[in-house]
């Protein structure tokens, strides 16, 4: 069955779109692309699109209790999720409350409770076939202390909605991401995977000069109005997996904060 689908999608290669980036010759290239490219079977017949509903967010709070290997470590998961307006500005507000969650979660829980040796905030704000956005945190922990550990995440999440973020924060932000900027734009797995999303996002990340436009342009209050839109959300994950020969019980629902 995997075979015949194979062989019935590269049967045609009309509607195929190939991308090539790096230091290329183009005389060299043409060769390569005339023997080995435009020598793939094609017709008029193109395939239609269709849309798929990988990554929709879930409705609701969830939550999702396993115990299962026998590494002494616990792994917790908490995501918010729902939907949003997908633009450039709201693309770097995403990123930056991502970064801003990141250094204030592992100040608390790493470093000033040493509960995990490493906290992470990911996430993604998509723009096809949906305009939603993921956020997760996640860590690994002593099984005894997840519900505590849980707690404080909470805890300081409700903190930086109260208080937001402050300018310092921003500035480094800003400077982190120019620095980082230049290092992508130099690679060629960053510009590969640019240009083959053109068909769900715009060029706005090649355009260095209206990125750094628009970068410079965000403030402490957009940011602080992103992060309580991106906390409050009503969708949400709460999932763990302890240990099979843990003994311990946690909690039997997650505390929801406002």
């Amino acid at each position: 069955m995997k075979l015949q689908k194979y062989q019935q999608r590269f049967a045609n290669a009309t509607d195929f779109t190939f991308t090539f980036v790096g230091n290329i010759d183009l005389k060299e290239m043409e060769e390569l692309v005339t023997t080995y490219i435009a020598s793939l079977p094609s017709s008029d017949k193109q395939s239609p699109e269709q849309k798929l509903h990988v990554g929709k967010h879930n409705k609701g709070h969830i939550e999702v209790h396993l115990k299962n290997g026998l590494d002494q470590k616990a792994f917790v998961l908490l995501e918010n999720s729902g939907e949003t307006t997908w633009s450039n500005k709201n693309k770097i507000l995403f990123e930056m409350v991502k970064s801003t969650l990141n250094v204030l979660l592992r100040n608390k829980i790493r470093e000033q409770l040493g509960g995990t040796y490493n906290i992470s905030v990911k996430g993604k704000l998509n723009n096809q076939p949906e305009q939603e956005y993921i956020l997760s945190t996640q860590f690994f922990c002593e099984p005894e202390r997840v519900d505590e550990l849980v707690n404080a995440v909470q805890n300081e999440l409700q903190r930086i909605k109260l208080e937001g973020i402050n300018q310092k924060l921003l500035d480094n932000f800003k400077k982190q991401q120019s620095i980082a900027r230049k290092h992508m734009l130099s690679n060629n797995k960053y510009w590969l995977y640019k240009l083959s999303k053109l068909d769900e996002e715009s060029m706005f990340d090649l355009n260095n000069k209206l990125y750094n436009k628009t970068l410079a342009e965000i403030t402490v209050a957009q940011v602080n109005q992103a992060m309580n839109a991106y906390l409050n959300s009503t969708n949400s994950v709460y999932a763990t997996l302890l240990p099979e020969n843990s003994p311990v019980l946690l909690a039997t629902k997650l505390k929801q904060t406002k």
